[in-house]
């Protein structure tokens, strides 16, 4: 396995690559500045921790790529005027992929290894669902859940055109739902996402420490039981406006990843499937929280 960003970039011999990274991510950025070397014109690490000028990323040309490789602290804190997800930064012309923040060494090695075919292969599955038409979802563990979607995205995970972007690694496609319109059980046997509250942290949860079965009618959570995470997680949701409670998500993973107990990793997994509650599909809401299932079908 190589931590070679020159596939996802479709880079070659003439372009050229700048990473920005800082004193959290440096270590991975070195090797991926090593591993993707050999393919490209050049490639450059500059760490936004320790630089004055980084004006070089603003020369770069359309097939060119810049990186945006920086840990959770940088990307909320002294370097967020750079941060950016699903865009570039400004005065950027060439193509850009942000790494996830939250990503871990062993995740995104885990992650840049994944096949395109398997990417590839879950985006044409998943996108296809058709809007408006209720889906059922099980899976090994003992979800069994109607929703109806609607809207799909899939986060790009390749810059296959000049000044194009992506966000690494392979991410998700998810679908809105509906409000109202889902009915059954959700037994999360992988992670329960962090909660916040408007961004303040209530509680990381993670991986659970048994399945954790939420009871979904008419589109919201009436109950949750299981161990002590579910019992925890059904003490702080039920202090928070009912609108917490509503199921607002239906994504898929994409990534051939071990679960980590981070959110952003896990629901981004293949072969698992999320459910998202709170701000979304037209729902206001001070939180969103994410629950992973692996082994699912759809129906």
């Amino acid at each position: 396995m190589l931590y070679d960003i020159t596939l996802f970039g479709v880079l070659g011999s003439r372009d050229s690559v700048i990473i920005l990274t800082d004193n959290d991510k440096l270590e991975t950025a070195r090797l991926i500045q090593s591993e993707s070397a050999p393919f490209v014109k050049r490639i450059d690490v500059i760490n936004l921790d320790d630089a004055v000028d980084y004006s070089l990323i603003y020369a770069l040309e359309p097939a060119d790529l810049l990186v945006l490789h920086i840990g959770i602290e940088s990307w909320m804190g002294r370097h967020r005027y750079i941060a950016r997800a699903f865009d570039k930064p400004e005065g950027i012309a060439s193509k850009y992929i942000c790494i996830r923040p939250t990503i871990t060494a062993r995740a995104l090695l885990e992650g840049l290894d994944t096949p395109l075919e398997v990417a590839d292969s879950v985006i044409a599955k998943y996108t296809s669902l058709n809007d408006d038409t209720p889906i059922r979802v099980m899976s090994k563990a003992g979800t069994d859940i109607t929703l109806t979607p609607y809207s799909p995205w899939a986060i790009p995970y390749i810059t296959n055109a000049p000044g194009s972007n992506a966000y690494l690694p392979p991410a998700e496609v998810s679908y809105s739902v509906r409000q109202g319109s889902a009915c059954g059980i959700i037994i999360a046997d992988v992670t329960v996402g962090e909660l916040r509250v408007n961004n303040d942290l209530v509680d990381n949860f993670g991986l659970v420490d048994a399945p954790v079965t939420l009871m979904i009618e008419n589109g919201d959570i009436v109950e949750i039981t299981g161990g002590a995470i579910a019992r925890k997680l059904r003490r702080e949701l039920w202090k928070l406006p009912a609108a917490c409670r509503k199921l607002v998500e239906f994504g898929v993973g994409l990534s051939v990843m071990t679960p980590t107990g981070v959110i952003g990793i896990d629901e981004s997994i293949a072969g698992t499937c999320h459910f998202g509650f709170g701000s979304g599909s037209g729902n206001d809401a001070p939180i969103h929280l994410d629950v992973v299932v692996s082994a699912f079908s759809v129906r």
